[in-house]
């Protein structure tokens, strides 16, 4: 089949759409430290796409060196760095968390608050190109 055939790009693009009706999805139950969880996970291309619904009074019952991309839907909750540093999310914001062995992160919230979360084994951000996003310019 030749890349440029319609019916080849046509079968790429439906090939790399998905929907995910999150309503099918089984929830999962967890205790955290303090608090629960409910999530569903859908896996595709590598990524974890998670929906997570923290109760008021969550404390992760452990340490996350993985990078992640969070988006708050409803609530707030703050990301905690072991080093003392922590950025609250709240409605609408959105946080890309780099993979960091040496300062890992956990999750608290004070309130419900329901967050999507993407993230994969592969997922890495490039040092520059994200202090250039911070700094509102193009990699």
């Amino acid at each position: 089949m030749h890349m440029h055939d319609n019916n080849f790009i046509r079968k790429l693009i439906n090939d790399l759409t998905h929907q995910v009706d999150w309503e099918k999805i089984t929830e999962k139950n967890e205790r955290g430290l303090t608090g629960n969880l409910t999530s569903k996970t859908y896996s595709i291309f590598g990524l974890r796409v998670r929906m997570i619904i923290y109760s008021a009074g969550y404390t992760a019952d452990h340490w996350c060196s993985a990078a992640h991309i969070i988006h708050c839907m409803e609530g707030e909750c703050v990301i905690r760095f072991k080093d003392g540093r922590q950025k609250a999310i709240k409605t609408g914001a959105s946080l890309i968390v780099q993979k960091n062995i040496h300062n890992p992160h956990q999750v608290e919230s004070f309130q419900n608050a329901k967050l999507l979360i993407i993230d994969s084994d592969s997922l890495q951000f490039d040092d520059n190109a994200f202090e250039s996003v911070q700094k509102g310019k193009k990699a």
